[in-house]
């Protein structure tokens, strides 16, 4: 190898000593937190991240075996990414008076069907709604939602200017489950080693010294 790329090369790793890796922070709900989660009622789930030098590389909310208690098409569960804490800023927060779905069952001799006359997302104009979970089933689900996927980990580095955060969850009729995590995936920002551009700065001059030497 050429004594100078390899000086350089060396160089170059001491200036960048700092190097970057990945840490994961998760928060979670357990089911008792989430046990029959009402209409009547809408929820804040307030977080606290201090990035300090560090830079968001991915984040995902997911629900585990999720569930519609007593399911018809009009129901849903709704995610909204807020940028504060909410309500009384108690980590689970609870609102009451929520505005949600009401529905009509109409009934012939034939047939019934359901008909949603309105429906609203307490936490809509508050924040980025993450999605509406709507499903027809009685089995429990998996539901993610990938901020990365979405195109908002811009949005959330924002949102955690102040080191708060939260998720809005709203539901339309009564919903369970065995839990509820945020995962956080951040990593160092690259810094050089105190002294590094120093060490640089003489490196660079040796290399210059030697060559004028003819040495290299």
């Amino acid at each position: 190898m050429n004594r100078s790329i390899f000086i350089i090369t060396v160089l170059f790793v001491v200036i960048c000593a700092s190097v970057s890796h990945a840490a994961v922070t998760t928060w979670s709900l357990s089911s008792s937190d989430i046990y029959n989660w009402t209409d009547n009622n809408y929820y804040a789930w307030n977080l606290s991240y201090d990035l300090n030098n560090e830079i968001i590389t991915g984040a995902k909310l997911t629900y585990h075996n999720l569930i519609n208690i007593f399911p018809d098409p009009a129901d849903r569960i709704s995610s909204t990414l807020m940028d504060a804490h909410k309500l009384d800023g108690t980590e689970l927060a609870v609102g009451d008076g929520d505005v949600d779905a009401e529905t009509n069952l109409i009934l012939s001799w034939t047939y019934f069907r359901w008909e949603v006359t309105s429906a609203e997302n307490q936490w809509a104009d508050q924040g980025i709604v993450l999605g509406q979970h709507n499903p027809f089933f009685i089995f429990p689900q998996t539901v993610e939602y990938d901020l990365d996927g979405l195109g908002l980990i811009d949005e959330l580095t924002d949102f955690l200017n102040d080191g708060k955060f939260s998720i809005g969850i709203d539901p339309d009729c009564d919903w369970k489950a065995s839990g509820v995590t945020f995962e956080l995936i951040t990593s160092n920002r690259i810094v050089p080693a105190p002294g590094a551009f120093m060490l640089g700065s003489l490196g660079f001059g040796l290399v210059t010294w030697l060559k004028r030497r003819g040495s290299l």
